[in-house]
């Protein structure tokens, strides 16, 4: 598994915008488990995409970099 690295980052701020692709642990960390809270995993970045063509995007970016979704 690939680490996160500003490459993939800027990849995603480049197709989302800044403000829709965020690395801060501010806006990471209520991400990193789910309702249970018994498995918790530190994503590398957190996406807010808008669209289903987004979505798209984003998914096949983090497949080339071999990044899990």
């Amino acid at each position: 598994m690939n680490r996160v690295d500003q490459t993939f980052i800027a990849a995603l701020q480049g197709l989302l915008g800044e403000v829709s692709a965020f690395t801060s642990s501010r806006y990471i960390t209520p991400y990193s488990f789910d309702g249970t809270a018994a498995l918790k995993t530190r994503p590398g970045v957190v996406v807010f995409a808008e669209s289903a063509r987004e979505v798209s995007e984003c998914v096949k970016l983090a497949r080339k970099a071999e990044i899990p979704v």
